[in-house]
C-alpha cells in the first residue's frame, strides 16, 4: 500500500510541475513593466514640475498632468502626482506653503528601507518643499531588454526631468537623494563603521555638504564623506549627479544611511528633528 501511495504521489507531483507553468518562465504583469517617456513626455514633465516647483500656472498643469495620465491629488497643504498605469514614472509631492530651495529624491524606496517614509515625514514636516519617488522596484522588468527600473542610473526619466526643472527653479538650491546601505556589504572599516555617507556624487566636497557633516556629527552619528574619509558609495555614476554636473549646478547631494539610522528616524521624532535641522541648518 505505501509504494502505490508513493506512485500516486510522485505521478501527481509531475503532472502539476507540468501542467502549470513555473514563476521563472510566467511573464510579469504589465502593470510591473518600466516603460521609458519619449523626450515629449519629459519636456512636458519637466514643465509641469516647474509649475509645481514655483505653484504657478496650477490649472494648466493639472491639465498638463491629465495628459501625462498622472493622478492628481489636491488639498490644502500639498499636490501630488503618481502615474495611473504604474509606468514606473515616479509618485511626487509639492508643497502648497514651503517653497524653500531643497528638494528630496528617494529613488530606491522599495529597495532601500524606510527611506521613502523618511522623505515622507521630512515633507510633512516642511523641512523640504517637494520629494521624488520611485513607483516600481529598481529591479523591475523593464519594455528595454537591459534597462532596469533604476531612476537613479537611467539618464532619461522623470526623475531627470524634475531634476531639470529644480536647477532651472533653484540654481543655488539643493537636491538631495536619499539611499540606504547595508554594513555588512561594506568592503573598508570606515564605511562599515559609519552610520551615514556623504558626496556630491564627485571627488568634491560642497560647503553644504561639510556643514552637513559637521552638524550630524554633533548630533552623535559617525557621519563620513566621499572620498576624503570613505572611497565606498560615492555616487559617481548616480545618473542625477551626472546630470546636475552637466547643467553647471554644484547642489546635488547623495546621502547614504545604514539601517539602524534608518530604523531610528522613522521611529524617534527627536532623532528626525536633529536629521531635519541639519538639512536646513547647513544651507548657506
Amino acid at each position: 500500500m505505501c509504494n502505490k501511495y508513493l506512485i500516486l504521489y510522485m505521478l501527481t507531483a509531475l503532472f502539476m510541475l507540468f501542467s502549470w507553468p513555473s514563476m521563472a518562465n510566467t511573464k510579469r504583469p504589465t502593470a510591473a513593466l518600466y516603460h521609458s517617456p519619449s523626450s515629449a513626455q519629459l519636456e512636458q514633465g519637466q514643465l509641469l514640475f516647474s509649475w509645481l516647483m514655483t505653484q504657478q500656472s496650477l490649472k494648466k498643469a493639472k491639465s498638463l498632468a491629465i495628459k501625462l495620465k498622472l493622478h492628481w491629488r489636491d488639498n490644502e497643504t500639498f499636490i501630488s502626482l503618481k502615474d495611473k498605469n504604474k509606468l514606473g514614472w515616479g509618485e511626487y509631492r509639492f508643497s502648497k506653503k514651503i517653497h524653500n530651495a531643497i528638494a528630496l529624491q528617494a529613488p530606491h524606496r522599495y529597495h532601500d528601507k524606510h527611506t521613502g517614509v523618511i522623505a515622507k515625514k521630512l515633507f510633512t514636516k516642511g523641512v523640504v518643499s517637494s520629494i521624488a519617488l520611485n513607483s516600481l522596484p529598481r529591479y523591475a522588468n523593464s519594455e528595454e531588454q537591459n534597462n532596469l527600473a533604476d531612476l537613479a542610473r537611467l539618464p532619461h526619466s522623470f526623475h531627470s526631468a524634475y531634476a531639470r526643472a529644480f536647477a532651472a527653479t533653484f540654481p543655488q538650491g539643493k537636491l538631495i537623494q536619499l539611499h540606504g546601505f547595508s554594513a555588512a556589504k561594506r568592503l573598508t572599516p570606515q564605511a562599515q563603521q559609519a552610520h551615514i555617507i556623504l558626496s556630491t556624487g564627485s571627488v568634491n566636497r560642497s560647503e553644504y555638504l561639510l556643514q552637513l557633516q559637521l552638524c550630524q556629527n554633533k548630533q552623535g552619528w559617525k557621519s563620513v564623506s566621499y572620498p576624503h574619509q570613505t572611497s565606498e558609495l560615492g555616487a559617481t555614476q548616480n545618473s542625477i549627479g551626472i546630470l546636475m554636473r552637466h547643467l553647471g549646478h554644484l547642489g546635488f547631494t547623495h546621502i547614504e544611511l545604514n539601517l539602524p539610522t534608518r530604523k531610528a528616524l522613522t521611529t524617534h521624532n527627536t532623532k528626525l528633528n536633529q536629521f531635519a535641522n541639519c538639512l536646513l541648518e547647513s544651507m548657506p
